[in-house]
């Protein structure tokens, strides 16, 4: 029995050392090395949007598909944004079950029927959101450019999940840090499950990327895609960093801002010894960027982080991104300001209070005294 079609989706070809476009049995070049992964996302929404054909115009929702209006956001807005790529897969994710709807049929319990319908598939609340925002604003285009609509539907969604509280304790991040350099737990204390006795990795020389990402996100709680991005020097896409200066640039030259904002941050003072150091090493070695593997920039953390993860025995559910919680949940155990955690991790004062402000050592504590 054939195996399902995967759907359209980038693939890293190691020959031409650019990023391809794989759908079925067909291979599209994108023309972007593998450093401009921004550029091969927006070939492949380009590519979802010419699937299709574009509707004629109409502004009655009993005359128009949601197929029809994914279709235009997909291909008119979707390759103009930074997230061009997440477009894709929401749309691809609802067209089956909206594809053939009216707009005059989206409604409470057609979401509510959605919903369920992405749930029986495994598919988590948080990206069912995600998905139904997509279509809302897929509506939202079509209202502006290819309307106006007589009316616009509105778009329910789950209840947004509430934040995740994993964090990891420093002796934790030192176990993580610890299997990353290659030292596997071989014993562990039975009633806390914690390591006693390590053994050292013939192969621990092949993921000392890892050890990097590791230190750099610890200290600075940038968020994953932004921490393999960062270059030695600056340059259009990607942040930098500055160690004569101390400080870390999120952001590339020509990038801008987004709602997940990318301030620079001050370089922590146990973090500077070692980029130091790296930077001496890559300088010698001709490697451009800070995370890299064999030289190259690396798109994502996959092989090398489970396998530093199971080495220090820690649970699946720890991603890299919990070390973006883990950087501000010590922040606030060491009674930093709000504000100035917040800045240094790129993150709203009010979102920082919300989720972390209870780690905080005088967390309501004239409450408490009453």
């Amino acid at each position: 029995m054939p195996r399902p079609s995967k759907g359209p989706r980038l693939y890293a070809d190691p020959r031409r050392r650019q990023w391809i476009i794989r759908d079925g049995s067909h291979f599209r070049r994108t023309g972007c090395a593998l450093d401009d992964r921004e550029g091969a996302d927006r070939a492949l929404a380009a590519w979802l949007g010419e699937k299709l054909s574009l509707p004629e115009r109409e502004s009655r929702l009993a005359g128009i598909t949601a197929g029809e209006v994914l279709i235009a956001y997909g291909r008119e807005r979707a390759p103009h944004v930074r997230a061009s790529a997440t477009i894709g897969w929401c749309i691809k994710a609802l067209s089956p079950f909206w594809a053939g709807r009216l707009l005059s049929e989206i409604s409470g319990n057609s979401c509510r029927a959605y919903a369920e319908y992405r749930r029986a598939a495994g598919v988590s609340d948080g990206t069912i959101r995600r998905e139904l925002t997509t279509l809302r604003a897929a509506i939202g285009h079509w209202h502006r450019e290819h309307g106006p609509l007589d009316a616009i539907p509105a778009v329910s969604m789950p209840d947004r999940p509430a934040p995740r509280e994993t964090w990891l304790t420093r002796t934790e991040a030192a176990e993580l840090l610890l299997g990353a350099l290659g030292w596997q737990a071989h014993a562990c204390v039975i009633a806390t499950r914690r390591p006693t006795l390590w053994r050292r990795s013939p192969e621990a020389s092949l993921y000392r990327h890892v050890a990097r990402f590791v230190l750099v996100a610890l200290r600075t709680g940038s968020r994953h895609e932004a921490v393999l991005a960062l270059s030695w020097l600056p340059q259009i896409s990607g942040g930098w960093v500055d160690v004569d200066r101390s400080v870390m640039h999120r952001r590339g030259t020509d990038e801008t801002e987004t709602a997940k904002r990318r301030p620079p941050t001050r370089i922590s003072r146990k973090l500077l010894p070692h980029l130091r150091r790296w930077r001496r090493l890559d300088e010698a070695a001709g490697i451009h960027h800070v995370i890299s593997w064999r030289g190259d920039r690396i798109a994502k953390l996959r092989t090398g982080w489970d396998r530093a993860r199971r080495f220090a025995s820690l649970p699946d559910h720890v991603t890299p991104h919990v070390l973006r919680h883990t950087r501000c949940t010590w922040l606030m155990q060491e009674g930093v300001p709000i504000a100035e955690a917040a800045g240094s991790v790129g993150m709203s004062i009010a979102t920082f209070e919300r989720v972390y402000g209870h780690h905080h050592p005088d967390f309501q504590s004239r409450a408490a005294a009453v």
